[in-house]
């Protein structure tokens, strides 16, 4: 899923919950949902969980997509590690306690 404009993107957190790799333009916190170290091909970023484009270019887009509709040994691997990120990540334990650090820190 991509858009012009993104904050936390929900729908690529929910994707990588049911273990699935993802697909995006490379815009605003999208990184947010990538492994970091990607490695750099023809100005693709090939995260372990995911793929990530220039921001607009939507021939690169759909290129990364049919490369993981083709590539079942890479898919799979990339939505196994698209759930490994999520829970740790974006799991209700994470969030939490992030949540409870910013509270703490704001009470001083």
């Amino acid at each position: 899923m991509t858009s012009y404009f993104e904050g936390l993107p929900m729908a690529l957190i929910e994707a990588m919950s049911y273990g699935l790799p993802i697909v995006a333009y490379d815009i605003g916190t999208i990184r947010d949902c990538f492994a970091p170290n990607p490695e750099i091909k023809n100005g693709v970023a090939y995260h372990k969980n995911g793929i990530l484009v220039p921001d607009g270019d939507e021939n690169l887009l759909c290129e990364a997509m049919r490369e993981l509709l083709s590539n079942e040994a890479m898919r799979l691997e990339m939505g196994r590690q698209s759930l490994i990120l999520a829970k740790e990540r974006f799991s209700k334990e994470v969030i939490m306690q992030e949540w409870q650090d910013l509270l703490t820190a704001l009470k001083r």
